[in-house]
């Protein structure tokens, strides 16, 4: 896959899927990381 394909999935809003039998904490903090809604994002600073 091409960067360029991989960029324009992402502005899709499309994510990798995670390998079978990855911790649920990983998938989570994937979760929250690629969430397009800021609200639940952290503030720091």
């Amino acid at each position: 896959m091409s960067r360029t394909t991989i960029l324009i999935n992402i502005i899709k809003g499309l994510r990798p899927a995670f390998a079978e039998g990855a911790p649920e904490c990983y998938i989570q903090l994937e979760k929250q990381c690629v969430n397009a809604d800021a609200l639940p994002w952290k503030v720091f600073g």
